[in-house]
């Protein structure tokens, strides 16, 4: 599986995750437009094999409106109270 990691992820997590997965990329590396918009990110990666990591809401809401996209892999976060 190929990952591409949205901006709002750390560039830090390809070390991690390359031994695991075939390739990982940052959206940062990409060779597009920067800084790369959600919709740019969404077609590299459809064009190329990606599945996209994200906590960005915006790319639920992208896949949910759009046919045929990459797969995501979306990480929610919350914040417990005591």
């Amino acid at each position: 599986m190929k990952l591409l990691l949205d901006e709002n992820l750390s560039w830090r997590m390809i070390k991690q995750l390359t031994p695991i997965f075939t390739e990982v990329i940052h959206a940062s590396e990409l060779k597009i437009k920067q800084p790369a918009d959600d919709i740019s990110i969404c077609d590299y990666a459809k064009k190329n094999g990606f599945t996209i990591i994200s906590k960005d809401d915006d790319f639920e809401k992208i896949v949910l409106l759009r046919k045929a996209l990459p797969k995501l892999i979306y990480l929610k976060t919350y914040k417990l109270e005591p």
